[in-house]
This record gives C-alpha cells, structure tokens and sequence, in this order.
C-alpha cells in the first residue's frame, strides 16, 4: 500500500498481482481475486487500474464487488467495470484485438469500452468504466474487494496479470452529525452552509458534506434533518467526545445521548408525548420524555427522537464510560 496527501483528501494505493489464469468460455467460474483492507476513511473518489492478457478482449465482462461485513448482514455493492469491450452491432463478437492496460476513472473522457486498437495493449492509458465508479462514494475502504474476469467465448485465453484500487479518502471528524460551523448546535446556521453548497463537489464536512462522499446533497440535508436541535456535551465540544478518559476541567453539566435512533413502528403510531425511556431503578437517571415527530399516516410509520441524561459534574473529573445501550418501553396504539 502506498500513501500521499492531496487537497481533497488521502489518495492510497492497493495493489494485487494474482498472475491469474481467466477460464476459457466459462463465465459461470470466472477468474476472481480480492483485497482485504484494513484502513479507515469514507471514498470520496475511487479509479481502479487493470493489466491483462488476452487475446480477442471481446470476449471480457470485468466486475468490481465492495464486501463490508456488517451487523446481522454483509452489505454488498457490485459494479460492471467492462462488459464485452467492442461489443456492437456490427460486432457482435466485441473487440477482436489483445490486451488491457488501462486506469478506469469517472473523469475520463472516452469510455474504455469503445477502444479497440490494432496495436497492443487494445484498452490503454486513462478512460471510463461502463458503469461509474462513484457507486462506490461516501462507503467506507474497510472490507473485501473482489475482481471478477469472466470469458465469455472460447479460443481465446488469457490472464488477470495484477490491479489497483486508488480511492481518494476522507476522514469523517468525529463531531455531532449536521454541525458544519462546529459551533456545537444543529441550526438554521448549519442549515445556510448546506444550501449554499448544494449540489457542489470536492466538499468537506465544514462544507456541509457529512457523509464524506466529496457532494453536499439530499443526503447530507438528511442526516442535518435528523438531527435538527441537537447539542453537544459543551456547546463547544462533540456529544461523542464523551469516551473513555474523557476530560471535563471545570464544574460542568454534561449530557449524555441515551437516544438518537429512527424507529420503525409496524401497524403502530406512537403518542406524543406517549413514548418514554426508561432505566433500571438502579440506574444513574430518571425518566425521560421523547417528543416524537410522526411522519406520515400510512400503517408503516416511523418516529425520531432524542433522549439525554443530564448530570451536573462539580469539579474537575475524568470520566469513564461503563456501558451503552438503549432502553426503550413504551405506549403505542393500533392504527385502524
């Protein structure tokens, strides 16, 4: 793995040299390789760089699979990258000439499909996959990437010589989701700097770009949405903050999220005030009250809201974190 800083963010290299033979006319075992990366950081912009051997490239349907093994489910994404390169009416075989080595990126003008030279290698230099890449935008790098090559006719044979993944990364600051100013508060000021850079690229989170996918869109007015009047531990300082060996050097009140969750309620709508958070009798805070926001009037309805425990903290103190969890108990009433 190699590593270099650039504007928009941490550009890395991941390379593999399988040296891999392509099964002739059996699309159904296609030569397949994979990378597992131990790395953190969301995609902003992903190229990916492929050398093969073959002869007759026609005959090619080249895949790129992102595995990330989640709670209870993986998560998969799939991306065709080639797809018979030449392949037309009036070839219906594709491309009849040998070789890949090319860098497929989204910023290419020509697409790497609709070259067929005569001389060697017949796909070459910097040109578009069929399909763009930033599919793969605003997910993490962790995970199980997976190159599928798959021959697709016979009398032709080759061989997956080595490929690259060159993501461009960003790190999402650990701060209260939706405060781009940093101020501490989700507002109409968090709000203002959205909107004026909606729709733009290469952004960063202070531009309103929460999901670290370099775009400021619907999804990041959405994740401002959810967590429209939200605090921080200070005013100053992130909710999340409050971790292990955590700080506080000066009498303070502290309060700590119980809640930010979106909850589905099946052939259910929940009361407002009628929902409420509870605790253990042992535990360190009372009973609280969530306001839910009712979305909508369909049997499938979803609530969101926000539960915090206040606690006054009188001098100086490290705190520790015991456990998480949510506790949820509540009074809901069938939908007709």
């Amino acid at each position: 793995m190699s590593q270099l800083s650039t504007g928009a963010g941490e550009l890395l290299e991941f390379t593999s040299s399988p040296s891999l033979s392509i099964p002739d006319r059996k699309p159904e075992i296609p030569a397949k390789d994979q990378l597992v990366i131990d790395h953190t950081g969301n995609i902003s912009a992903l190229n990916v760089y492929l050398d093969i051997s073959h002869t007759y490239i026609g005959d090619l349907v080249v895949k790129l699979d992102h595995i990330v093994y989640t709670f209870p489910l993986p998560t998969m994404t799939s991306l065709l990258l080639l797809d018979r390169p030449g392949m037309s009416h009036d070839a219906e075989f594709g491309c009849d000439s040998d070789d890949i080595d090319v860098l497929l990126s989204d910023t290419a003008t020509a697409y790497a499909s609709d070259q067929c030279s005569m001389d060697h290698p017949a796909i070459r230099g910097v040109a578009r996959p069929d399909h763009q890449l930033s599919a793969f935008n605003g997910e993490a790098i962790g995970g199980l990437w997976r190159l599928s090559v798959a021959d697709h006719s016979d009398a032709d044979q080759g061989t997956l010589n080595n490929w690259r993944l060159e993501p461009v990364l960003v790190s999402i600051p650990q701060t209260l989701p939706g405060d781009a100013n940093g101020d501490g508060v989700v507002d109409v000021a968090d709000l203002g700097i959205v909107g004026a850079n909606f729709n733009a690229n290469n952004m960063q989170w202070v531009s309103g770009d929460f999901t670290g996918d370099g775009l400021v869109d619907v999804s990041d007015l959405g994740i401002l949405g959810a967590n429209w009047g939200n605090r921080d531990l200070s005013g100053k300082q992130s909710m999340q903050a409050l971790v292990l060996n955590a700080v506080v050097p000066e009498p303070a009140t502290v309060e700590v999220p119980l809640l930010s969750e979106v909850v589905p309620a099946s052939n259910t709508f929940f009361n407002s005030p009628g929902f409420y958070g509870i605790g253990d009798k042992n535990a360190p805070f009372k009973l609280k009250t969530i306001d839910f926001v009712n979305i909508g009037s369909e049997k499938e309805t979803w609530g969101i809201g926000n539960l915090y425990y206040a606690q006054a903290i009188p001098e100086p103190a490290t705190l520790s974190l015991l456990a998480t969890g949510l506790l949820l108990v509540g009074r809901r009433r069938k939908m007709k």
